[in-house]
């Protein structure tokens, strides 16, 4: 596993996080990451999302269907998809200016990723 959290780490995760760190001096980052991220969860045929908020300072929404955890577990190889999981604290976590929450995940719970961007005030 650790080459496959590495690869993902290296391949998709340094990459995006550059991007972000590049924009993220701007004043009105929180407000385009938003903007961004609903596009990604939301304009997803691979993921079934419900908005739980979106205000000024808070973007939060739950992952009920995401293809990586269906494939995963059709092939009874859980502890791939928890890579996968792990790879968004790896980028979002990296954020200077956004607090990035998430407490469950469809790999442990089967149920929803819980996902929670705030803006650090």
């Amino acid at each position: 596993m650790a080459i496959l959290r590495r690869y993902l780490e290296k391949c998709f995760g340094d990459d995006e996080i550059r991007k972000l760190k590049t924009k993220e001096s701007g004043s009105d980052f929180f407000d385009g990451f938003k903007d961004e991220i609903i596009k990604k969860a939301f304009d997803n045929e691979n993921l079934k999302c419900v908005l739980i908020e979106n205000t000024k300072n808070v973007i939060s929404f739950d992952v009920k269907k995401c293809l990586w955890f269906e494939i995963c577990n059709v092939l009874k190889c859980l502890e791939i998809c928890h890579v996968f999981c792990e790879l968004d604290h790896y980028i979002y976590g990296n954020l200077s200016t956004i607090k990035f929450k998430r407490d469950e995940t469809l790999e442990t719970n089967n149920y929803k990723c819980d996902f929670e961007f705030s803006r650090f005030c």
